[in-house]
């Protein structure tokens, strides 16, 4: 299992955001559910990981318990994860690693 896992979101303007893109570094290690707040419109991205995985399904079933507040620098016009962007995808891991 990885310590952290950078995660790009898709700020959905379907969804009320603003169409760009967010990358991340979520703690894996944790367990709780967190909202990723977009810098570019504040938008909000809820996550809720367990036992080392991001859970999709029930993920509004919890309050979140902490805020992620990226810098402005972790948002881009285009996305690095090019698998499945045809359509508005809300997010993608990009790489694992140990630290």
């Amino acid at each position: 299992m990885a310590d952290r896992v950078y995660q790009e979101f898709y700020c959905t303007k379907s969804g009320g955001g603003c169409g760009k893109y967010i990358l991340i570094r979520l703690n894996m290690a944790i367990n709780r559910t967190v909202e990723i707040i977009c810098p570019n419109c504040g938008h909000k991205h809820q996550r809720t990981i367990q036992n080392g995985v991001i859970k999709e399904a029930g993920r509004f079933d919890n309050k979140p318990v902490e805020e992620i507040c990226p810098p402005e620098s972790a948002v881009s016009d285009e996305s690095i994860a090019k698998n499945g962007r045809g359509s508005e995808r809300d997010a993608a891991i990009i790489q694992f690693f140990k630290q």
